[in-house]
């Protein structure tokens, strides 16, 4: 699962956010406070999946326009619709 870590009022986190949410991806967000930073050397915001920390302006934007290519595909392929051929009218 994916995880944004954050600070409270940070519009760039608000926008990561913002994305995870509407490329419907399961999420969740950890947030903190200038006086409740989180433990070690997390340079926020940043994103974490599993083992992998993905932070700076430039790694977050490549991660979440590949995560966007991802989900893209996995809504196609997972979506639950039927589509009419319209020529033959024949289904799928």
């Amino acid at each position: 699962m994916i995880e944004l870590h954050r600070l409270h009022n940070d519009l760039k986190a608000d926008e990561i956010e913002d994305q995870l949410k509407e490329m419907v991806v399961a999420h969740r967000v950890h947030r903190y406070s200038e006086e409740n930073p989180p433990s070690g050397d997390i340079s926020l915001p940043c994103l974490r999946e599993g083992e992998k920390i993905i932070s700076g302006q430039e790694d977050t934007d490549r991660f979440l326009e590949e995560l966007a290519k991802f989900m893209k595909v996995q809504h196609t392929i997972s979506s639950d619709a039927c589509y009419i051929d319209p020529e033959t009218g024949e289904t799928c």
